[in-house]
């Protein structure tokens, strides 16, 4: 008697799982994109904005044309909802950047190869229009903006097929000077 009570329990459990997991079949099939509306930002930057930027990405030479070395991949990935740049891919040094959005901004996280994973938050350049990312003081293996070794800060100028991405780390508490990626979209 006591196994066909945990046996009922159990079924009822896993019926609960199932139905969650069909309803939620049910919005992503009805329509559901991911993004929340514009108004929902007040004027924050959005994960629309990002999407310009989506696709494949090689270093540029000093007049702007590719040399072929792809550092950067942006891509749409869970149902629309995260941008995934995947940075120096296949290398030891690869890195996994996920942008999101959430009702009061966009976010991402940096998976870095020194191991810290660091929250930066979104803003936009008013007078330039550009992308900013600042450190928030949170993240996996990462203690605080100021004493711990990460990707500080990121800047993105986007003109056209050209993306120059302006990054700034902190080593030892100190800002370090830029890395500056100057890229090309592949064609």
């Amino acid at each position: 008697m006591r196994i066909q009570g945990f046996l009922n329990a159990r079924r009822t459990v896993l019926f609960g799982i199932s139905a969650l997991f069909l309803s939620c079949q049910v919005v992503v099939h009805d329509g559901y994109t991911g993004r929340h509306s514009e108004e929902s930002f007040h004027n924050h930057a959005r994960l629309s904005d990002m999407d310009s930027m989506l696709g494949i990405w090689e270093t540029a030479d000093e007049n702007g044309v590719s040399t072929g070395e792809v550092i950067s991949d942006f891509r749409t990935t869970a149902g629309q909802s995260a941008i995934a740049e995947t940075m120096f891919e296949g290398l030891p040094h690869e890195m996994i950047t996920m942008y999101f959005s959430s009702p009061d901004g966009l976010y991402m996280t940096h998976y870095c190869a020194i191991t810290h994973h660091p929250n930066l938050s979104a803003s936009i350049d008013a007078e330039t229009g550009d992308l900013l990312f600042n450190c928030m003081g949170s993240g996996a293996n990462f203690q605080a903006c100021s004493d711990t070794d990460h990707m500080h800060d990121v800047r993105y100028h986007l003109d056209g097929d050209h993306l120059t991405a302006t990054w700034h780390s902190m080593i030892g508490g100190e800002l370090q000077e830029a890395t500056v990626f100057n890229l090309v979209r592949q064609k």
